[in-house]
């Protein structure tokens, strides 16, 4: 196989990561949390993408907020049910988020650490299954 050859996704192999995102204050301070491909539920409770069981009671146990990864225009959105901030301001409804934003649901904030972009993203790498 050449080495640029497109790898094909299967299920043996863990799922391609699209970012993480890394908890830079608050209760959880250094966890981090994987993303995928689509749709990302944070909240607190069991059974949420990225569970912030830490102990901050201001963040909501079911979907606080969900951050979707748009392949079709390589960019994460960030939706929420919750009082959010992003960067110091109060959020918007269907926001993106860029590499490196912030955003805090109660007293905790989150980086996003994004791989994929307009610069990079799956579709390039994996065969089509």
């Amino acid at each position: 196989m050449p080495a640029n050859a497109p790898i094909a996704a299967s299920e043996d192999r863990p799922p391609f990561p699209y970012g993480w995102l890394v908890v830079v204050e608050g209760p959880g301070t250094g966890a981090w949390f994987p993303l995928f491909r689509g749709r990302s539920d944070i909240g607190g409770a069991d059974g949420q993408t990225v569970r912030l069981g830490f102990g901050d009671g201001a963040v909501a146990s079911q979907s606080h907020a969900t951050l979707t990864y748009d392949e079709d225009q390589h960019t994460f959105r960030l939706d929420g049910e919750g009082q959010l901030r992003v960067n110091g301001a109060d959020h918007r409804a269907g926001m993106t988020l860029r590499d490196g934003d912030v955003f805090t649901l109660g007293g905790t904030s989150l980086r996003l650490v994004a791989l994929c972009s307009q610069n990079f993203h799956w579709s390039e790498h994996i065969a089509a299954e």
